[in-house]
């Protein structure tokens, strides 16, 4: 937890950056009650060692020093020892008339205080009270109203630099979750451009004359057609299953189009297949599988060839030469599995309702198995509640935004390269015009003497 999630927790702060009331109160005690209204102020004091006194001075010192009674202020006195020749601010305490020591001003329990502006005001002895408590001998003394107001003082601008730390921890603190915040954005970003920057290839297809397919984030090219990612609404991939059965001819066929065209591509090598296929399925892929549990959601069917896919199962036929039927089963009371290019759903159950639906004849067809295949792994009972990748189009409208910051940034630099270039052409150009001026004005200067002396002859 951070020092600024803890002052959210105390109450001290708001999840916006800003402190709340409760904070200054409890840094701003009332200087009126804490301070001003405080009656006395203590500190403790040692004596001089008893082994200085009279026998009966000892006496009275060790008997005060055993009472473990209390013993009241009255009965101790203070005398300013002004012939004292080696503190002339000396204090000696007696007890009944008894001397039993100075006070030591080299107390190291009170160095933070000068016993000697304690005691005295203007060198004279101020009403200090003397007691013996919990085996320590402590001085008190009655604060005056310009005392209590310079110590109120002094309490408030310690509060006033502790509310001023606070604050600039706070700061800080703001500043840290903004800068992780900052940087936690730019690494996504950069993992979301080498994501698109990933996502394009292009290879050279044909035997003699070959084509170029692209594939990129700006969308498909291939031969005189292009599509955009987003237009792109139904596609189609397998293998070409020849009718000898020959490994080495083996083709693979790709079909992608929109709602008014489309176009068709065939390859022997299959990583081209392949590649090209992977990308498809981290681009036009998604989008289309949502958009088919987004029309399962509104309670449409998918139709593929004569098959209705729902929500909540499939319709199969059980066909035969004399005899037709249709009937619908849930999900979890069919089978699937693929052959020689088609796409099998089958009733458990009953196996003679099934379909076949062919990877290349139909469209779409692996982006529904893929749906199928991944309620039957989560464990979900309908289709729209398989979880899938985030929609492509937020990757588009990334790009976008990127390129338009680029375009801007681009802008900006070639209108400053501009300026600065029409500013040294301007200068030139004065530099010039005033050397211009210069030799107009001697040529002129030359012209008059010549003339000036001819007419003097």
């Amino acid at each position: 937890m951070s020092d600024w999630d803890d002052m959210v927790e105390r109450g001290h702060g708001n999840s916006d950056g800003t402190l709340t009331d409760s904070f200054y109160e409890s840094c701003e005690s009332s200087i009126e009650e804490d301070d001003i209204n405080l009656e006395y102020e203590y500190i403790n004091i040692d004596l001089t060692p008893a082994k200085y006194l009279s026998p009966d001075e000892k006496y009275i010192r060790l008997k005060i020093e055993n009472n473990k009674e209390f013993v009241s202020w009255e009965k101790f006195e203070l005398m300013h020892d002004r012939s004292n020749g080696a503190d002339r601010l000396a204090i000696g305490v007696y007890f009944n008339q008894f001397f039993i020591g100075y006070i030591v001003k080299n107390n190291t329990f009170e160095s933070s205080i000068n016993i000697n502006d304690f005691f005295f005001n203007n060198n004279q002895l101020r009403k200090i009270e003397i007691n013996f408590f919990n085996n320590e001998f402590q001085a008190r003394r009655e604060l005056t109203y310009e005392i209590k107001k310079a110590k109120a003082h002094k309490k408030k601008i310690a509060q006033d630099n502790q509310i001023k730390l606070e604050k600039q921890k706070i700061e800080i603190e703001k500043q840290r979750l903004q800068d992780n915040k900052e940087a936690k954005i730019e690494s996504e970003n950069k993992k979301t451009r080498a994501h698109i920057e990933g996502l394009y290839y292009s290879a050279d297809i044909g035997i003699i004359f070959k084509d170029t397919f692209t594939i990129s984030i700006e969308g498909i090219v291939w031969k005189d057609k292009q599509y955009n990612l987003e237009s792109i609404t139904r596609v189609a991939y397998g293998v070409i299953y020849n009718k000898n059965y020959n490994i080495a001819g083996t083709k693979y066929g790709i079909t992608i189009g929109d709602k008014k065209s489309y176009i068709q591509i065939e390859t022997k090598r299959k990583k081209v297949y392949s590649t090209i296929i992977d990308r498809i399925s981290k681009t036009v892929e998604i989008n289309i599988m949502n958009t088919m549990i987004n029309n399962l959601k509104k309670g449409r069917c998918l139709t593929f060839d004569s098959t209705s896919i729902w929500n909540t199962g499939i319709t199969l036929e059980n066909s035969s030469w004399f005899f037709s039927d249709k009937k619908k089963f849930t999900w979890q009371e069919i089978s699937i599995w693929s052959d020689e290019g088609d796409f099998i759903i089958e009733a458990t159950k009953n196996k003679k309702y099934s379909v076949h639906l062919s990877y290349l004849r139909l469209y779409n067809v692996n982006f529904l198995e893929k749906l199928i295949r991944g309620l039957k792994n989560s464990n979900v009972a309908i289709l729209s509640e398989v979880k899938l990748s985030t929609d492509f189009t937020e990757l588009v409208k990334f790009h976008r935004k990127d390129a338009v910051s680029y375009a801007i940034s681009a802008r900006s630099a070639l209108a400053a390269a501009n300026k600065a270039t029409a500013l040294v052409d301007s200068k030139a150009y004065r530099v010039s015009s005033t050397k211009y001026n210069v030799e107009s004005r001697s040529i002129l200067a030359k012209a008059r003497a010549e003339a000036k002396a001819n007419a003097t002859k």
